[in-house]
Parts: C-alpha cells; structure tokens; sequence
C-alpha cells in the first residue's frame, strides 16, 4: 500500500476512535464535563490529535450528530426503497414496519441518549 493512502488510512481511522471515545465521554459524563484528556486516553490517541482533527468541542460534537443523522438518512431511504417497491402496502405497515426494524431498533437503542443529549444541547431550556 502507498505510504500515502496508509496515512490517509489511519487518519480516518484515528478520527473515528476520537469520535467513538467522545461519544462514550459524553454519554458518561455529560457534554459540559467532558475532557480532552479523558477522550484522548480513552481514544489511544494523544491530546494534540483531537485538535488536529476537530478544532473545538463544538466541531466534535456536531460531527457526531452528523453520524446520527447519517444513519437516520440511510434507515429512512432503506425505508423509502420498501415502499415504494410495493414491499409495504397499507399505512399500518409503513408504521410498524419502520418502527419495528431491527436496524431501526438496534440504531435507536444505541442513540437514544444520544439524541435527547443532542436536543437538550441545542435548546437549553427545552426538556429531552
């Protein structure tokens, strides 16, 4: 492998340890008591890689609800596709088909918190 694509490589790689980490230090700890060192241990990775790849917190944190919002945009096409091919015919099943899911399941029980966590930030004197 070219050295440069192996660089690119762990690069995408090390991004995606620090999101993995953060997301788990703010489930834990709550956005506001996060620290860089704790996600940074916790990453494998050193504190200065963190603000290599994201420049504040706030970037770190938006990056992880564009993940979220990723994964909702490819259940919902995923979605989209059954219905439209006819695999889902009365609006009782495109209820429960979404809901019951299990890729739908398994994505809201991981991102529950998550989500509340993200609404709760955006709008501070709202209620998750």
């Amino acid at each position: 492998m070219p050295p440069k694509r192996l660089a690119e490589e762990k690069k995408e790689w090390t991004k995606k340890a620090i999101q993995k980490a953060t997301q788990k230090v703010f489930f834990e700890k709550g956005y506001a008591n996060a620290t860089v060192e704790e996600t940074a241990h916790l990453a494998g990775v050193a504190k200065g890689s963190i603000y290599l790849h994201f420049q504040t917190n706030d970037y770190l944190y938006l990056s992880l609800m564009i993940l979220v919002l990723e994964e909702v945009k490819k259940s919902l096409m995923e979605f989209q596709g059954k219905v439209v091919s006819g695999q889902t015919q009365t609006g009782s099943e495109i209820v429960t088909g979404f809901f019951n899911r299990n890729s739908f399941k398994t994505y809201s029980a991981i991102n529950r918190n998550f989500l509340n966590f993200n609404f709760s930030f955006l709008f501070p004197r709202m209620k998750a």
